[in-house]
């Protein structure tokens, strides 16, 4: 132990909590470690009778390599422990140095204080146990097998650089940007024609009214999923010969180049779907986009799965000294992929800016914004895009239906879930949490007000009457 500090954990409790936290440090002191025991503070035993309190308090959290608040009813209840936790943090504000653990014995909240701390869990037997082997690997500098792994990847063998030790046993459940296809047309239709995709477009139009069914030109051929022989087939004089043909879509999944126009086909109708949504295709970038609404923000209400929720999806903002505006866009990339034998639809949300809401802003504005935005983003953020974007194409229901052809494409609105029995212990978003946390409305308004400080003034924010709903 280093010559500054005299103790390995200052434990900082209630008084109530008393026989607890003096059963736990008698099991901590018979722990050895670099041929010494490990030593704890606690004030009934380590404060001399007649000393100044505050001043040993002090001087004990000082001389201790890690802190552990003992959270409890009666101790976020009182005055002394959240003093005690206060003085602690203030040397590790930012929780970089994880000097200081929360032990959580349940029956109340972990005070915001600490909520940023990775707390050691002893609310009941089978949590406790593993929460002080954790404990105690920590104190005795064996918890950090993770951060110390420095290999030579050219010289280390792969259970060297792929360590199971890195590994805890727990159930973790991995939630993907992927929704699979549940249901789709069995068979691609497909017959000579001597016109291009413009015209074929044209004729569509003219001939049908809402959703266009998909298609696509391929070696002076039209494929589709409607059946070209029907009588009501809107492909009809299209067509320069009479020969007709078809093929299952499971043959093509198999076929590497059909494959491929398969997922064309697919992406197409996803393209007709969004224009019937009042989403507009940016084709440089491949993604969708609101436009603003009758030049105001847009605001879309959507089921976050348990509630109701409103989202602003494009907002304009306004430079303060110069009185600039730029928009902010809530953006999609949405395509078709296969995994095996099996069709997913793949969900990568993201942002752009724009000048007057559909020109892009110049790259060297784009830039410092896109870099300060995107950075506050957590995974958290990521899902809760993803579902939002997932309930819209859905139009909320349980299926985002696309109208292809003769039979519609229907894809799962829940994403495909991976179950690992290996994982980091108490490092996991429970999904079942994910229902019950509200869409954030204002996750960037601090970025942006930062960004522009530093530019060209403060942004005004200001309410308007959104007509959209």
């Amino acid at each position: 132990m280093p010559q500054s500090y005299r103790y390995d954990v200052f434990l900082s409790y209630n008084h109530n909590d008393r026989e607890w936290v003096k059963r736990l440090a008698s099991k901590i002191e018979l722990e050895q470690h670099g041929g010494r025991r490990l030593r704890v503070f606690i004030d009934d035993r380590d404060i001399e009778p007649g000393h100044n309190m505050v001043e040993a308090i002090v001087r004990g959290l000082e001389q201790s390599r890690y802190v552990c608040p003992v959270v409890s009813p009666n101790s976020v209840m009182a005055e002394w422990p959240p003093m005690e936790w206060s003085i602690a943090i203030s040397s590790d504000p930012s929780g970089r140095k994880g000097r200081i653990i929360p032990l959580w014995l349940g029956g109340c909240s972990i005070p915001a204080v600490l909520l940023i701390r990775h707390a050691l869990y002893f609310d009941n037997d089978e949590h406790s146990n593993k929460s002080y082997k954790k404990l105690v690997s920590t104190l005795k500098g064996e918890s950090n097998r993770r951060a110390n792994i420095v290999l030579d990847p050219t010289s280390a063998n792969h259970d060297e650089l792929f360590p199971t030790t890195c590994e805890d046993d727990v159930d973790e459940q991995l939630l993907s940007n992927l929704f699979p296809v549940s249901a789709m047309p069995e068979t691609v239709w497909y017959g000579p024609t001597r016109r291009t995709n413009e015209e074929v477009y044209r004729h569509l139009t003219s001939k049908v009214s809402g959703i266009l069914p998909t298609f696509i030109v391929k070696n002076r051929k039209i494929f589709c999923f409607w059946n070209l022989n029907a009588a009501k087939c809107p492909f009809r004089g299209l067509l320069s010969a009479a020969v007709i043909e078809n093929d299952s879509v499971s043959n093509w999944i198999d076929n590497v180049d059909k494959n491929r126009w398969l997922m064309e086909l697919l992406n197409k109708g996803m393209k007709h779907h969004c224009r019937n949504l009042d989403l507009w295709f940016d084709n440089t970038h491949k993604r969708y986009l609101f436009s603003p609404l009758y030049g105001s923000d847009r605001t879309i209400s959507w089921n976050t799965g348990r509630r109701k929720s409103t989202r602003t999806v494009v907002k304009k903002y306004t430079r303060g000294v110069s009185g600039d505006v730029f928009w902010a866009h809530q953006t999609l990339k949405a395509k078709f992929t296969t995994v095996g034998r099996d069709i997913f639809l793949q969900l990568d949300p993201g942002w752009t800016f724009t000048a007057d809401g559909s020109m892009p802003l110049p790259k060297e504005q784009i830039g410092p914004l896109s870099v300060k935005w995107t950075t506050k983003e957590h995974n958290s953020s990521m899902l809760y895009h993803i579902r939002f974007w997932s309930s819209y194409l859905s139009q909320h229901h349980k299926s985002i239906v696309l109208k292809l052809g003769d039979s519609p494409c229907t894809i799962d609105t829940t994403p495909g879930i991976a179950n690992m029995n290996k994982g980091l212990e108490d490092d996991t978003l429970h999904i079942d949490k994910v229902f019950d946390i509200a869409d954030e409305e204002n996750a960037h308004s601090e970025v942006l007000r930062d960004v522009l400080a530093k530019t060209d003034g403060m942004p005004e924010y200001g309410t308007r009457e959104n007509r959209h709903e």
